[in-house]
């Protein structure tokens, strides 16, 4: 599983971010890939708004709400 944590970022920095992660994701042997968020609602829902939009399969595990798993396409 690759991972990402994207702490303490600026929206725009984190969204760079994991554009930059989702990309290895498509090209590596990886299948999913942990996004970190922590629990704030800023840098969650905008990653969570950028995956819908962009068609990504995804879940927020019960037992850590402060991360999301991607899933690769």
């Amino acid at each position: 599983m690759l991972s990402i944590d994207l702490h303490g970022l600026i929206e725009y920095e984190a969204l760079m971010e994991l554009d930059a992660a989702l990309l290895s994701l498509e090209f590596s042997n990886e299948d999913t890939l942990e996004v970190i968020t922590g629990n704030g609602i800023v840098l969650k829902g905008m990653a969570i708004e950028h995956l819908q939009r962009n068609h990504w399969d995804f879940e927020i595990p019960s037992h850590n709400s402060g991360c999301i798993i991607v899933y690769k396409k």
